[in-house]
C-alpha cells in the first residue's frame, strides 16, 4: 500500500515536472511569435508596424509577427496587462500612464521602451487662406480675440492629438464650447477625413502631431490655398509645461505657404512594453530593428536622417527595457 502511494507520488511529481518543462518549451516558442499594437490600419503607425515586422522577419526567418490596430492609450493598457508584448505610443501618452492621469485610473510605473521609432512628431495647425484672410487671423489666439466662427478638426476624441489640441486652445483663451457659441464647429476625426472636408469647404482648419511636411497637407495645398495657423509663444510654453515635451521650430518654407518659423512642441513616438516582458523578447526586437534599420528608415523621407543611436539614447519619459539595454550595450550604442 505504501509502495502504491510512493509510486503515485513519484508519478505526480514527474507529471508536474513535465508540465513545467512543457510550459517552458511553449514559452520559448513564443519568442518567435510576437504582436505589435498600433493604431488604425492605413495610418503611418501601421506603416511603421509593417516595417518593424519586416525587420524582425528578416533577422529571424520563419518568425511569426502580427500588427494589431488600436490606439496609443489603449496600447498602454494592453502591454501593462500582458495582452500583447509590444506596442506604439506617444511619449505624452506614456507620461499620462506613468502618472495615472486622465484617462487612466491607475499608474503604470512599469512601462519600458525598446526604442524611439519616430523622434519628430511635430504638432502644427493649418487653415484655409480664405478663413484667415476673412477674419484677419494669424495666431491661434486671434480666433479667441475676434470670436471667429472657425470650423476646426481636432482629431478623434480621446486621441492624444485631440488632448494636445485642447491644451493649445485653452492656453489661447478658448474652449470647444466657446468656438461653437461663436457659430463655429468642432470635428472629431482623423486627418484623412479632415482633408476631405476642407476640400469640400466644410472645414477651415486641421492639425496634429506628425511629420513635417505632412503629406495630406501638401496634397491639400495643391487645390486649396492654405496658411499656417501660428501658435503664440505663451501657448507653446504652456503646452510644453503640461505635457513635459520639448520645443520644436519648423523652418520657413517647409510648406510652400509658410513664410516664417513655426514655433511649437514635438512629441516622440515609442515602441513600448512592460518591465515584466522576458529579456529575450526585448533583446530580439532591439537586435532586429538595429540590424535592419534601413528597412524602417526607407518608409518616409523624414526618417532618412534619423540616427538609431540617438533613438535609443532618448526614450523619454521611459527607461529602456533591460533586454533592449543589454543588446545596445553589447553593440556600443548606449552613451555612458
Amino acid at each position: 500500500m505504501k509502495r502504491v502511494k510512493l509510486t503515485g507520488l513519484i508519478g505526480g511529481f514527474a507529471l508536474l515536472l513535465i508540465c513545467l518543462m512543457s510550459n517552458s518549451t511553449s514559452y520559448g516558442e513564443e519568442v518567435s511569435k510576437i504582436t505589435l499594437g498600433g493604431a488604425s490600419v492605413g495610418g503611418f503607425w501601421s506603416t511603421i508596424g509593417e516595417a518593424i515586422g519586416a525587420a524582425y522577419r528578416k533577422e529571424y526567418p520563419g518568425a511569426s509577427y502580427s500588427y494589431e490596430p488600436g490606439s496609443g492609450l489603449g496600447n498602454i493598457h494592453k502591454v501593462s496587462e500582458g495582452t500583447i508584448p509590444f506596442a506604439i505610443a506617444y511619449s505624452s501618452e506614456c507620461t499620462l500612464g506613468l502618472k495615472g492621469e486622465d484617462p487612466f485610473n491607475k499608474k503604470y510605473p512599469n512601462l519600458r521602451a525598446i526604442f524611439t521609432c519616430i523622434p519628430n512628431s511635430i504638432f502644427h495647425i493649418v487653415s484655409t487662406k480664405a478663413f484667415t484672410e476673412n477674419y484677419g487671423i494669424t495666431y491661434l489666439s486671434d480666433i479667441a480675440k475676434k470670436k471667429a466662427p472657425i470650423r476646426m478638426a481636432v482629431n478623434q476624441k480621446g486621441n492624444i492629438n485631440e488632448a494636445v489640441y485642447r491644451t493649445a486652445l485653452e492656453a489661447a483663451g478658448m474652449s470647444y464650447e466657446d468656438i461653437e457659441s461663436w457659430g463655429g464647429k468642432i470635428f472629431y476625426q482623423p486627418l484623412t477625413r479632415s482633408q476631405d472636408q476642407i476640400k469640400d469647404r466644410r472645414c477651415d482648419a486641421m492639425g496634429a502631431g506628425t511629420f513635417v511636411p505632412e503629406s495630406r497637407t501638401l496634397d491639400l495645398a495643391l487645390t486649396i490655398p492654405m496658411e499656417m495657423l501660428y501658435l503664440d509663444d505663451h501657448v507653446v510654453d504652456h503646452m510644453v509645461k503640461v505635457w513635459g515635451e520639448k520645443v520644436a521650430v519648423i523652418p520657413p518654407k517647409t510648406y510652400s505657404f509658410q513664410e516664417k518659423p513655426y514655433r511649437t512642441m514635438y512629441m516622440q513616438t515609442l515602441i513600448i512594453c512592460d518591465a515584466s516582458l522576458p529579456d529575450e523578447l526585448a533583446y530580439n526586437l532591439a537586435k532586429a530593428v538595429h540590424k535592419h534599420f534601413d528597412v524602417i528608415r526607407s518608409i518616409h523621407k523624414m526618417m532618412e536622417n534619423n540616427i538609431f543611436k540617438e533613438m535609443v539614447n532618448d526614450t523619454s519619459p521611459l527607461r529602456l527595457h533591460p533586454g533592449a539595454e543589454k543588446y545596445y550595450n553589447e553593440v556600443g550604442l548606449l552613451e555612458r
